[in-house]
């Protein structure tokens, strides 16, 4: 039974071929009589399906099957043939050869269609529908079939029946496709994406190569062997198996998406973009997003696995739920180098009391087990300078580990320094104890250097930065003579944070000052990274943070959504739209020849709009010179605006003229409206300098105050560099010619903010003080009047305060001055200035006394709380952690039990937990008296900074006059630690096992890296195997079933409209079988006469059935005839004699088969009159 059960199962379509046959064979002899001469069709048709089933079920091979279906075709080929030639035709050889035929067709394509309608079943059930209510007008489907069931019962032909079936299978067809189905389509095909470990971590392998000059990395190419070979041989059935390459060090980089390219043609391996880490996890994690939905996915890891980065495992696991596997190639498995050398670390205490001196350890291991010799020297860097501490040592290094102590006095006032330390390898010795001259062959440079930062406290120091020097003297005077006691003063310009191109020496050269007040500065003047730097030195390490305002602050300055307007009280961007002196810019956006041109004019463009206010209009013109954005307000649209230009594709327009043109066009149109003029009107063309131009089109721009500048990109010479700027000069605009697109969003911030007028407000008015409390302690009710400020928005929370703020106008008032808490330290926006340029603050200036009071309490209020002796910071970095101890006692020595903590920690790249940094929490809790600590995770190279701040509770009043709680910042204590290098340079050797995990975790395969391996794994196509489940892609259906039912609608009326007459068409048939055949065909009858003896036919069937409905006629009325008389006969016509019958006559019998006399018949047995009449 099982057996039977199983062959039912592998060959059910066979077997409902069989039965099918059966059923209907039956069914036609019951019907043999009224099927007629088509019975013999019907038992032929069972019969060959009844052979196809059965040569399914028959155990043939299927060469066997695909010979007898030949065998057959040729036959029956080689019957019809002498057919045509002789007209010798047998129809049992026929029947014969064509069953056998069918058998083997049945045993050739029924099981391959069972398997496709299997798949088609299944494929079926995973539909889903997008818009299922329209499901709902299945319900007309019944609809329709009830309205057409009562007239189609009556009728006896099949058409109307095939006619209504086809219109309700129609309306169920469009229902279906207005929902939208969607199929889930597996693929056939494999996607392998190389995941390339191209970080400096990875061993070398220098030697000779073949055709090589030199010494190469053997393992290099190798590598690059192997993948162009595994691409290019894949085989003639992986042709469409599509492949990629990521290559990843610290992030990872798609340098091929997957595709079915025939090779790769690699002629090097491309370089990782920081190669100083290795971060596996996040280049499976990209190749996870990189691969198409319809395909088998496979990833190929070549790597060392020495992973300082993320987290691979968890990828992998990931993968493996999602049905990916990861080959792997260990690169340099079981490696080790036993010749490093490394400074380990630089000790040296990170608070000191200035004027006294720094103990200084530098700690060396060598892992070599011979001697090593060199020199090592130790410098101070102290703000930019720096100084060589005595001479370099000769020093001679053991196995292990070897200390040296440095000692160096320090200056009397407050500064932090950087001690460095560079070990540099002069000989070493072999086993033999040969010494040779050199570095070691296995020792890497980029860890013989290491440094370590000490803060020597003493008075607290502001830092001023200006955004030109000399501006705000005034300022720095006043402060200078009011906080001589308190504070030191140092004023720059703020060009000053550009001589600190790392984030480490930034950051120690910050902690130098307690307070940093950015005056009257544009965005463009301060890098992105030295933004985040700025904004992590308020919110981690407690540092009071002041922006004043001016003409190039705030918004005017372009700092809307900034790392540092992030730490303000009061956003740049302004909400109000009742303003005045409203600008207009048009960007013509002409394709550039650079990389990834087009991503950088997309994302120049936004941060044009972002820096526009709302007032403002702004337009952008696309290389179809088109208007991509018609030039508009932006309003309430600016979301809007930017998600358009996603769409925007920049061409090569032949000359700037028609551009030009609509620019001027449009920001001329509200020249005659007072309240619709632009007070600014500026166009700014990017371009590689290949479009010319006509020269008459700008002095009327120039005329109407429209300004013109140009960006270069990748011009192709000084010609096109010329004619960028004549068309700047012509119209008093600006050239910039751009080498590095890097300096593209500095150059459209400081542009776009040169349009926007509606940030600043020029008026005499007099500022409101609401309340007194922190910056305003003692200010008098009534201040002096300003005469201009930068608008600006007060941040949504609860923890600003505006004390002071602006009248209303327009039924809207300003914020003057904001204060708030913002991580551990306090910022301060003041949006009118304190001096220079236009000098709105100059009736308080006059009276020295608000001025001086009013900025010395805004700095006292901001600066960094206090750092006394009572707390101590010891930092460890240790298993790719910070582990920070603070050690509190009271003022008689006691442990500070009841201490609130608060920590904050600067990374080398800080982000605040934006996209380029991550945000680290560093959270202490106690672990014994007076002991707290904390731990943080520290994975880059480069300097960390602690910072903890003790905090208490205290009263203060707010803007409502009530007095309310809030933390207060009493006493902090930092210090920092140094990751000197990356982990990349402190592994000694391959993490192979790693990367068996990972292959173990995802069901992969491993290849060996070496030569003969690496080629037969490319050669065999084992890459490109089968991967087992594959995922399926959302086919939309929708537009075939929509194409069906429009077929079906003209099938529909097709049916309806077109007529077949059978008897003719099986009559021409015949005719044609008979000629062929060479049988002798009757004499056609002329076509008249057959018409007439139709003719005739038609109207003795007519007259017969007239005679048969007066022989009924209804009777026993009033002058009705006796019983027994015949019924009288039609009335006569006048003139025409009436038939006489004769009694004894017999009548003329109709015709056999005449419908008129079988109706009389029929009539006669109803009334008992089909038996003969008595004679008389």
């Amino acid at each position: 039974m099982k057996t039977a059960l199983d062959a039912l199962a592998d060959h059910w379509l066979a077997f409902g071929f069989i039965g099918t046959a059966l059923v209907a064979f039956v069914v036609a002899l019951l019907r043999r009589r009224r099927l007629g001469g088509r019975f013999k069709a019907v038992a032929f048709a069972c019969g060959g399906g009844a052979l196809a089933g059965v040569g399914a079920v028959a155990p043939l091979v299927p060469s066997w099957s695909l010979w007898i279906v030949g065998v057959a075709a040729v036959a029956l080929f080689g019957m019809a043939l002498l057919l045509l030639l002789t007209g010798a035709w047998s129809k049992w050889a026929a029947w014969i050869v064509a069953g056998i035929g069918l058998l083997g067709l049945g045993a050739l394509a029924l099981d391959a269609t069972q398997e496709k309608l299997s798949d088609a079943f299944w494929t079926l059930a995973t539909v889903e529908f997008v818009r299922p209510w329209w499901l709902l007008l299945l319900l007309l489907a019944p609809v329709a079939v009830l309205i057409a069931w009562r007239p189609l019962s009556r009728m006896e032909s099949v058409r109307p029946w095939i006619a209504a079936t086809l219109r309700t299978v129609g309306i169920i067809l469009l229902a279906v496709s207005l929902a939208e189905p969607r199929l889930k389509q597996a693929g056939e095909h494999v996607t392998v994406l190389f995941l390339l470990d191209r970080s400096l971590s990875v061993p070398e392998d220098y030697g000779e190569e073949p055709g090589a000059s030199g010494l190469v990395d053997r393992r290099a190419e190798r590598v690059k062997r192997f993948i162009n070979n595994t691409v290019e041989e894949r085989g003639a059935g992986h042709a469409r198996d599509r492949a990629g390459l990521i290559v990843f060090g610290k992030q990872p980089r798609l340098e091929l998406p997957p595709s079915d390219a025939p090779r790769f043609k690699l002629t090097a391996l491309p370089p990782a973009r920081d190669g100083n880490y290795t971060n596996i996890g996040t280049a499976i994690k990209m190749a996870l997003a990189s691969f198409p939905e319809d395909t088998g996915k496979r990833m190929v890891l070549i790597s060392d696995g020495n992973e300082n980065l993320g987290n691979a495992e968890e990828q992998a696991r990931l993968a493996k739920s999602l049905n990916v596997q990861i080959d792997v190639v260990p690169l340099g498995a079981g490696q080790r180098n036993e010749e490093e050398v490394l400074i380990e670390r630089v000790q040296a205490p990170s608070i000191v009391e200035q004027g006294s001196r720094v103990p200084i350890r530098v700690l060396v291991r060598s892992y070599n087990r011979h001697r090593v010799g060199g020199k090592l020297t130790l410098k101070q860097i102290t703000e930019g300078e720096v100084a060589q501490i005595g001479k370099a040592r000769e020093v001679e290094l053991q196995y292990g580990l070897n200390p040296f102590s440095f000692d160096r006095p320090l200056t009397d006032e407050q500064r932090s320094y950087t001690y460095e330390a560079e070990f540099q390898p002069e000989w070493y010795e072999d086993t033999d104890g040969i010494r040779h001259d050199g570095r070691p062959p296995g020792d890497r440079p980029q860890n013989n250097k290491a440094s370590a930062h000490v803060v020597a406290r003493g008075q607290r120091k502001v830092l001023i930065l200006e955004g030109k020097e000399g501006q705000q003297q005034h300022l720095v005077d006043t402060l200078l003579a009011a906080g001589k006691s308190k504070f030191k003063i140092v004023a720059k310009p703020v060009s000053i944070l550009d001589n600190y191109k790392d984030n480490d020496k930034l950051a120690v050269f910050l902690s130098n000052f307690d307070c940093v007040i950015l005056a009257n500065v544009a965005e463009d003047q301060v890098s992105d990274d030295q933004q985040k730097m700025l904004r992590s030195n308020t919110q981690d390490q407690g540092c009071g943070l002041i922006m004043i305002g001016g003409p190039d602050s705030f918004g005017a300055g372009g700092w809307q959504d900034t790392p540092v307007e992030k730490a303000l009280p009061v956003d740049s961007e302004i909400k109000s739209l009742k303003v005045q002196g409203k600008g207009g810019l048009v960007l013509i956006m002409h394709g550039c020849e650079m990389m990834d041109g087009n991503v950088w004019e997309k994302r120049i463009a936004k941060l044009a709009i972002q820096r526009l206010g709302p007032a403002d209009e702004i337009g952008v013109i696309d290389g179809q010179e088109q208007w991509h954005i018609p030039l508009q307000e932006i309003g309430e649209n600016r979301a809007k605006l930017l998600a358009l230009l996603d769409k925007l594709t920049p061409g090569d327009m032949p000359t700037f003229d028609h551009a030009l043109t609509m620019a001027h066009t449009a920001l001329n149109r509200n020249d005659n409206d007072p309240d619709k003029r632009l007070a600014t009107k500026h166009v700014i063309i990017i371009s590689d300098g290949d479009p010319g131009y006509t020269a008459a089109l700008l002095p009327p721009m120039k005329k109407d105050h429209i300004t013109v500048t140009t960006v270069g990109v990748a011009t192709h010479g000084a010609p096109q560099d010329k004619q960028m700027k004549a068309i700047s000069d012509a119209t008093g605009g600006r050239f910039y010619n751009v080498k590095n697109p890097n300096q593209l969003p500095a150059i459209y911030v400081k542009e776009s903010r040169l349009v926007s007028q509606s940030f600043i407000e020029r008026r005499d008015f007099p500022p409101i003080v609401q309340f007194r409390s922190g910056p305003t302690e003692g200010l008098p009710d009534v201040v002096p009047h300003l005469k201009g400020y930068v608008r600006t928005t007060p941040k949504p929370s609860a923890l600003v305060e505006i004390p002071i703020r602006t009248p209303k106008f327009a039924d809207e008032d300003f914020p003057l001055l904001a204060y708030w808490h913002y991580g551990l330290g306090k910022a301060v926006a003041f949006t009118s200035d304190a001096g220079k340029p236009e000098n709105w603050s100059r009736d308080w200036a006059e009276k020295g006394a608000i001025y001086d009071k009013f900025w010395e309490q805004v700095v006292d209020w901001s600066l960094r709380p206090t750092e006394s002796s009572r707390m101590q910071m010891i930092t460890e970095y240790r298993d790719g952690k910070i582990h920070v101890t603070v050690d509190a006692r009271l003022e008689n020595g006691d442990p500070d039990v009841g201490l609130t903590l608060r920590g904050g920690i600067t990374t080398p790249n800080p982000g605040g937990g934006e996209e380029g940094g991550k945000k680290r929490e560093l959270r202490f809790v106690q672990t014994n008296s007076g002991r707290y600590e904390a731990t943080v995770e520290a994975e880059e190279s480069g300097s960390y900074f602690v910072n903890a701040q003790a905090v208490r509770v205290v009263k203060v009043t707010n803007k409502d006059g009530k007095e309310v709680d809030a933390e207060e910042g009493v006493d902090s204590v930092r210090a920092g630690v140094t990751l000197p290098y990356s982990p990349e340079f402190s592994e000694l050797e391959t993490n192979t096992a790693l990367l068996e995990n990972l292959r173990e975790t995802t069901g992969g395969k491993s290849y060996a890296d070496d030569e003969i391996d690496l080629k037969k794994a490319a050669t065999s196509g084992e890459v490109f195997r089968p991967a087992g489940q594959v995922d399926k892609s959302k086919q939309p259906v929708w537009q075939w079933l929509l194409f069906l039912a429009g077929v079906l609608l003209f099938a529909d009326v097709a049916v309806r409209r077109l007529s077949v007459d059978s008897e003719k068409t099986g009559a021409f048939a015949w005719r044609m079988w008979a000629r062929v055949r060479g049988i002798p065909l009757p004499p056609d009858k002329p076509e008249v006469l057959e018409r007439l003896q139709n003719r005739k036919a038609q109207t003795a069937a007519t007259q017969a059935l007239e005679r048969a409905g007066q022989r009924f006629e209804a009777t026993g009325s009033l002058g009705s005839a006796p019983a027994g008389a015949d019924a009288a006969g039609p009335v006569p016509a006048p003139g025409v004699r009436p038939a006489i019958s004769r009694p004894d006559a017999p009548a003329p019998e109709a015709p056999a088969g005449d419908y008129g006399e079988a109706l009389l018949r029929a009539k006669r047995r109803g009334r008992g009159e089909d038996k003969d009449k008595p004679k008389e």
